[in-house]
C-alpha cells in the first residue's frame, strides 16, 4: 500500500499526466509528459510564441515511449503565424479559441517547406478547441508525411477559398467528434478548394509546403463529425494513377447545406461510407474511379520531389473487388451546385472509359492518362434512404455491384422526365437490384447502355410517372422476379430495343396507365410466368412484340384481370409464342394474336372473349 502511495506521489510531483495512448506505435507508453502553456505566458509572449515554444520543447524531447502533452490554458487568443507540431505530441486545447490574424496555416504538421520523406512524423494528436480561420484564404490544419494522426473534439470554421483540413501522404488518421463549418469559395478557387476535409496528393499544384512524393493515403477514419455550410464535406478531387487511397471510413457524420457534395471519393478502395445523415446537398455521395482533371502519374511527382517511385504509369485493369460499401445513410438531395454543372443525385458511382490517351487541357491540372477502362468494381449500395428532387442512385461504368434494400422517394415536380430511382448505364453490371423501394420517380429501375443485372427482384415500385422497370439499349436482366409495381403512368415492366431477359416471373403489377408487361424487339428466349396483373389501361396486360421468329416466348401460369377494353395477352408482329395455363378474367380478348406470330395457345382459364 505504502509503495503504491509513494509511486502516485512521485508521479504527481514529476508533473507527469497519466493517460492511455491509443496510437499503435506507442502502445508501450503509459504516460504523457505535460507541458502547460499558461494564460500569463500567452499574455506576455503572445499566443503564437508561447504555444510554439511548448511544441518545440516536445519536438526536442518527446519519444514514442514518452510522448508530450501540451496543454493550453482556456481562453480566446490570436495567432499571428503558423503553429508547427511534431512527432509524439498531443496538443490539448479544451476551452481554447484561436483566431487567425496572420497568414499561413493555423496548425501544420512539420516544418515550413518541409523536406522529409515517407511517413516521417508520427503519433500526433490535436484535441479540443475552436480554430477560427477568420475568413482568411489559408487551410486551417495541414498534415503530410505523418502516421498515427488524430484530431478530436475540435471546431474548425470560417475560411474563404481554402480547406478546413488538408492532408496528403498520411497513414492511420482518425478525425472524430469535430465540427467543420462556414467555408466559402469565390473565383478560380471554386475549382480547387471544395472540401472541408480534403484527402489530397503530394503534388506541387495542389499541395505546397512539403516534399512532393507518391506516398499513399491509408487508413483514414472520419466519425461522428458535423459539416455545415461548406462546399463539400469530405473528399478528393486529385489522384495518382495506380496508387489509390486505401482504407477510408466515414461513419455517423452529419452533413448539412453542402452546396456541391457531401462526400466525394476519387480513386478510393476499401472504403465504407455508413450511417451518415446528409441534408440539402445537390449530390449526396459521389464515387469516381478517376477524372481527367487532377490525375497525375507517379513519375511526374517523383521527379518534382527528387524521390523514386515504383508505381506503374501504365494502364492496369482495375481490381474486381475494390470493396466500396455505401450503406445506412439518410440523404436529402436539394439545392443547385453553384460551381459546376453536375447532375443532382443521391448516390452516384462513376467509372471512366478512355478510348484514347487523354489528359487535362491545362497540363498543370493533370497528366495524360493511358487509354483504358478505369471502371469501379466491387460496390455495395444498401439500406440507404434517399429523398430527392432529381436522381436517386446511378451507377456508371460500374461492375460487380449490389443495390439492395434502399428507399428512394422523389419530391420534385411531376412534369420532370429524366429522373430515375435506380439507373445502370455505360456497361455497368449488378449482381442484384433487390429489396429496394422506389416512390414517384419518372422511372423506377432503369437499365440502359449495355448494362446488366443478374436479378431485379423483390423491389417495390410505386407511382412511377413512366415505367416501373425498364430494360433497353442492349441491356440485360437475367431475371425479373417478385417485384411489386403499382400505379405506373405507363408500363409496369418494359423491355425495349433488344433488352435481354431470361424470365419475368412472380411479379405483382396493378394500376398501370398502359400495359402491365410489354416486350419489344426480343433477342433471347423468355419465360413469363406466375405474374399477377390487374387494373391496367393499355392495349393488353401482357403485350408481346418479339419482332423475329428466332426466339421463343413462353407465357404460362399468370393471373390477369382486365376490363372490357383491355386484352389479356396480345402478341403482334413476328415471333414464336406459347400461351398456356393462364387465368384471364374480364378482358376484351383473353388472348389476341395478330400479324405473323406463330402462336401455340394451350389450355387457359378464361372469362369473356377467349381468342382473336
Amino acid at each position: 500500500m505504502y509503495a503504491s502511495l509513494f509511486l502516485i506521489m512521485a508521479v504527481a510531483l514529476s508533473g507527469i499526466f497519466i493517460a492511455t495512448v491509443c496510437s499503435s506505435d506507442v502502445q508501450a507508453a503509459t504516460s504523457y509528459k505535460t507541458v502547460k502553456v499558461t494564460a500569463s505566458q500567452i499574455s506576455s509572449q503572445g499566443a503564437t510564441k508561447a504555444i510554439q515554444a511548448a511544441l518545440d520543447k516536445a519536438a526536442d524531447k518527446a519519444t514514442s515511449s514518452k510522448p508530450y502533452k501540451v496543454v493550453v490554458a482556456s481562453g480566446s487568443y490570436n495567432l499571428t503565424a503558423s503553429l508547427h507540431i511534431y512527432s509524439n505530441t498531443l496538443l490539448y486545447m479544451k476551452g481554447v479559441t484561436l483566431t487567425q490574424k496572420g497568414s499561413g496555416n493555423m496548425i501544420a504538421v512539420g516544418d515550413s517547406n518541409d523536406t522529409h520523406k515517407g511517413y516521417y512524423y508520427k503519433n500526433i494528436t490535436i484535441e479540443g478547441g475552436t480554430l477560427n480561420g477568420n475568413n482568411k484564404s489559408h487551410t486551417i490544419l495541414k498534415a503530410a508525411h505523418v502516421s498515427n494522426f488524430t484530431v478530436k473534439n475540435c471546431v474548425l470554421k470560417k475560411v474563404k477559398n481554402a480547406h478546413l483540413v488538408e492532408m496528403a501522404g498520411v497513414k492511420n488518421v482518425t478525425i472524430t467528434n469535430c465540427t467543420f463549418k462556414n467555408q466559402t469559395l469565390s473565383g478560380s478557387a471554386s475549382r480547387l478548394c471544395y472540401e472541408a476535409i480534403q484527402i489530397d496528393i503530394l503534388q506541387g499544384t495542389h499541395f505546397t509546403g512539403y516534399r512532393y512524393e507518391d506516398l499513399a493515403n491509408k487508413n483514414i477514419v472520419i466519425e461522428g463529425c458535423t459539416f455545415k455550410d461548406v462546399p463539400r464535406g469530405v473528399g478528393s478531387h486529385t489522384a495518382v494513377l495506380n496508387n489509390p487511397v486505401n482504407g477510408v471510413k466515414i461513419k455517423n457524420c452529419s452533413f448539412k447545406n453542402c452546396n456541391s457534395a457531401a462526400i466525394q471519393a476519387e480513386n478510393w478502395i476499401n472504403c465504407t461510407i455508413s450511417g451518415n445523415t446528409i441534408e440539402n446537398s445537390p449530390r449526396g455521395i459521389v464515387v469516381y474511379s478517376l477524372q481527367t482533371v487532377g490525375t497525375y502519374l507517379s513519375s511526374t511527382i517523383a521527379k518534382a520531389g527528387g524521390v523514386s517511385s515504383d508505381t506503374s504509369v501504365k494502364y492496369k485493369t482495375p481490381a474486381s473487388d475494390q470493396k466500396i460499401v455505401i450503406k445506412n445513410n439518410v440523404i436529402t438531395v436539394g439545392g443547385t451546385d453553384p460551381y459546376a454543372d453536375y447532375d443532382k443525385v443521391g448516390i452516384i458511382v462513376n467509372g471512366l472509359k478512355l478510348t484514347k490517351a487523354t489528359g487535362a487541357k491545362n497540363k498543370a491540372n493533370g497528366d495524360t492518362l493511358p487509354k483504358g477502362n478505369y471502371y469501379v468494381s466491387g460496390v455495395t449500395v444498401s439500406n440507404n434512404e434517399i429523398t430527392t428532387d432529381s436522381l436517386g442512385i446511378r451507377l456508371v461504368d460500374t461492375r460487380n455491384a449490389t443495390v439492395d434494400g434502399n428507399t428512394v422517394t422523389y419530391t420534385g415536380a411531376a412534369s420532370s422526365n429524366t429522373f430515375y430511382g435506380i439507373q445502370l448505364r455505360e456497361s455497368s453490371s449488378c449482381k442484384a437490384i433487390s429489396n429496394n423501394t422506389v416512390n414517384d420517380m419518372y422511372l423506377g429501375i432503369y437499365l440502359n447502355s449495355s448494362s446488366t443485372a443478374t436479378t431485379i427482384e423483390n423491389n417495390t415500385i410505386d407511382g412511377s410517372l413512366n415505367n416501373g422497370i425498364r430494360v433497353d439499349d442492349s441491356a440485360k436482366a437475367t431475371k425479373i422476379k417478385g417485384n411489386t409495381i403499382t400505379e405506373s403512368g405507363s408500363h409496369g415492366i418494359f423491355v425495349q430495343s433488344k433488352g435481354k431477359i431470361k424470365y419475368i416471373k412472380n411479379n405483382t403489377i396493378t394500376g398501370c396507365g398502359s400495359r402491365g408487361i410489354s416486350v419489344n424487339a426480343l433477342v433471347c428466349d423468355m419465360t413469363i410466368s406466375g405474374n399477377v396483373i390487374s387494373d391496367c389501361s393499355g392495349a393488353a396486360l401482357i403485350y408481346l412484340n418479339p419482332g423475329t421468329t428466332a426466339y421463343k416466348i413462353s407465357v404460362s401460369g399468370n393471373t390477369l384481370t382486365g376490363t372490357s377494353s383491355v386484352n389479356g395477352i396480345q402478341a403482334v408482329s413476328k415471333g414464336v409464342v406459347s400461351i398456356s395455363k393462364n387465368t384471364i378474367k374480364s378482358c376484351y380478348y383473353a388472348v389476341r394474336i395478330t400479324g405473323a406470330v406463330k402462336a401455340t395457345v394451350g389450355t387457359n382459364y378464361c372469362s369473356g372473349n377467349v381468342i382473336d
